[in-house]
């Protein structure tokens, strides 16, 4: 996500009809793979960044289940020596990574129950995240350790990494399988997952249909306590600054969103919220 790419396009008067209902379905799906972007990397509708005013600057999608991708542009139509005058990055390695895909679905791959981690990337206040390209096809591999952070005062509590992980697997899978893409790959162990590395936009967006934690304390409503609407805080990814509360102005002037993509966020995050309540209904995970 994030990734900026100048692909030959090649479709005469064409392009991407679409009602705004099923425009809306398709964004909280997240099945709009690519969009058209101008030079500062801002969705645009105008040419001749949009060469033929692509409705929603749609570009291309994928299918629910991410397993069938449509697209405008010819990625496919670069190779060396290819596009000289032309700024950008024009390598697009969707079908590398397609057969990437594949490879891994053959019955011989085999992911290792022994993780073979390499160098630290990053150290959280309950994971650290390593280098996994040494071991893996997937980029990245996260640890879940037993350390937890509350008002800067560390804490350990035993076996809390495993049951991190327990939770974020069930999490994640079944977020895969309603076809909301995430960056999870496997979890080989009980403190180990493989995972993609991505570029991640740093908001953190909180979703709340209870109040309770900093909210509560914060403005002295009761723990427990059910609004008559779903709540929705943003963070900013910063560890420097503790990942402090803003809005959405913030979040814009940062230049880390427009106001466009953090309605696209918004509407990914409430088909999320809606998924994980079906999760957590089941009686399993009842108290």
């Amino acid at each position: 996500m994030g990734d900026i790419h100048s692909i030959a396009v090649s479709h005469g008067e064409g392009k991407f009809v679409v009602s705004e209902p099923l425009a809306r379905e398709l964004f909280e799906n997240g099945q709009v793979a690519f969009q058209y972007v101008d030079a500062e990397g801002r969705v645009t509708a105008e040419a001749p960044y949009n060469p033929n005013g692509s409705y929603y600057a749609i570009e291309g999608i994928v299918s629910r289940d991410g397993q069938i991708l449509g697209k405008m542009g010819h990625t496919e139509r670069y190779g060396e020596n290819l596009f000289k005058n032309i700024a950008g990055e024009k390598v697009q390695d969707i079908f590398t990574n397609a057969v990437n895909y594949f490879r891994k679905q053959n019955n011989n791959y085999k992911i290792p129950t022994t993780m073979q981690q390499g160098e630290m990337l990053y150290e959280g206040k309950a994971k650290q995240v390593f280098d996994g390209r040494s071991g893996y096809d997937p980029d990245s591999l996260q640890g879940c350790g037993d350390g937890v952070q509350q008002d800067q005062k560390k804490a350990t509590i035993e076996n809390k990494g495993v049951l991190n992980n327990r939770i974020s697997t069930t999490i994640f899978e079944y977020l895969n399988k309603q076809g909301i893409k995430t960056h999870y790959v496997k979890t080989p162990n009980d403190r180990d997952q493989l995972c993609r590395r991505v570029r991640i936009i740093p908001l953190e967006v909180i979703v709340r249909n209870v109040i309770a934690g900093s909210m509560a304390q914060r403005l002295g409503i009761e723990e427990g306590t059910k609004p008559s609407n779903v709540i929705f805080d943003i963070c900013y990814k910063n560890d420097e600054l503790g990942d402090p509360l803003i809005n959405d102005h913030h979040a814009v002037a940062l230049g880390v969103v427009t106001y466009d993509e953090l309605k696209q966020i918004y509407a990914m995050t409430a088909r999320i919220n809606e998924v994980l309540k079906e999760l957590f209904r089941q009686d399993e995970y009842q108290p």
